[in-house]
């Protein structure tokens, strides 16, 4: 039991560790992207294919991060969502 707790403790802390990480990424991208806008068509089109591509690993990161964190006291229900979501 102790090894399955420290493993999904370790899960969580990684999720909340890359969540911040992407989530901080993402803002710097969206920055960039709101200064870039006013460039010529390419360089804005490039910073709008990266700032869309940014939002979308923010999302697939929040979801994988966010169900250790939302089934944390719920270890059997945090099964039954992954095994379903698969």
């Amino acid at each position: 039991p102790d090894l399955i707790y420290f493993s999904w403790r370790s899960c969580y802390r990684l999720g909340v560790a890359s969540f911040f990480c992407v989530s901080l990424a993402v803002y710097c991208i969206s920055v960039q992207f709101h200064f870039k806008a006013s460039g010529s068509d390419k360089e804005f089109l490039r910073w709008l294919c990266l700032d869309q591509a940014a939002c979308g690993a923010v999302v697939m990161v929040a979801f994988f991060a966010g169900v250790p964190m939302g089934f944390h006291c719920f270890p059997h229900l945090r099964l039954l969502y992954v095994g379903q979501s698969v």
